[in-house]
């Protein structure tokens, strides 16, 4: 049987998991039956359409009955281990029960907040725009949030933005600067900097275990844009949007159903790894500092 497409997808103890854990529900269409295990409509399905070795099959019937032999062999294969005792295994187990957190973890995502992360055709639209731009920026990091407020407090009484960062340290060669596009994994930066006006500085804006003052210093513009050009890039832009509002939907989850974080972190401790690692990847800002 042709078995190695779905054995790289799915692994042994996946299947496993399912039979020795998994009560049938009888009103779920049966595709098959194997001894006193089923095959339910719900899982063929799934499995079907987001199997992409299926795809290279250019009949549908037969990728139909190729799946199909599969998952019957894979049931076979894992009764068969039950019969040996192979599911007492400490290994074994330990997978069916990583296994099991996961697919709650993918559950729980999937009901309660990927489910509400609707994307409309003016959001749509407004990131199309958005992917026709960089936005380049200057900025200036603090650790301190106060540090970060006086600092703005004179840019707003008059101080240049340049002097200023040269007496945090940096020359003009050395000031900050990112470019700024739709796709930036960097949510509260990213918003802000593209409802900037040019050469504006942005008040203290936090982002991660920082505090952020921005300057938008140049805008770099793609003209082309048209109804095909947007609709075919309409599900990347959806994508990008719906990982951000689900991102934006977990943090509010958590600051409702946790009024203390359930966790602790030694915030010396990481921001000393952090700059550590800063200090690696980009050792030339060390040098000329």
């Amino acid at each position: 049987m042709m078995l190695s497409f779905y054995h790289k997808a799915w692994p042994f103890w996946v299947i496993l998991f399912f039979i020795f854990s998994c009560a049938e529900k009888k009103s779920v269409p049966i595709v098959a039956y194997i001894g006193d295990k089923a095959i339910t409509l719900n899982e063929f399905r799934d499995i079907y359409q987001f199997n992409p070795a299926l795809a290279a099959v250019k009949n549908d019937v037969s990728a139909k009955k190729i799946l199909l032999n599969s998952l019957i062999a894979e049931k076979l294969l894992a009764l068969a281990a039950i019969d040996d005792g192979l599911d007492k295994e400490p290994t074994v187990r330990h997978y069916m029960l990583q296994f099991r957190r996961e697919a709650l973890i993918e559950k729980f995502w999937q009901d309660s907040i990927l489910s509400k992360a609707d994307v409309s055709e003016e959001e749509l639209l407004q990131a199309y725009i958005q992917s026709k731009q960089k936005r380049v920026v200057h900025y200036l990091m603090y650790e301190n949030e106060s540090e970060a407020q006086t600092d703005y407090n004179r840019l707003k009484q008059g101080v240049d933005f340049i002097e200023l960062a040269k007496l945090k340290g940096y020359s003009e060669q050395t000031l900050p600067v990112d470019t700024i596009l739709l796709k930036t994994p960097l949510p509260n930066i990213q918003s802000a900097v593209f409802k900037m006006n040019l050469n504006e500085v942005h008040p203290p804006l936090k982002e991660g275990g920082y505090y952020f003052i921005l300057k938008l210093t140049n805008i770099i513009s793609d003209v082309f844009r048209s109804k095909d050009d947007f609709e075919r890039f309409k599900p990347h832009l959806a994508k990008i949007i719906k990982k951000r509002k689900s991102a934006s939907l977990f943090g509010r989850y958590i600051n409702t159903h946790f009024k203390e974080a359930p966790y602790t972190v030694h915030t010396k401790v990481f921001k000393k790894i952090a700059r550590l690692l800063d200090a690696q990847i980009f050792p030339e800002n060390k040098a000329e500092r």
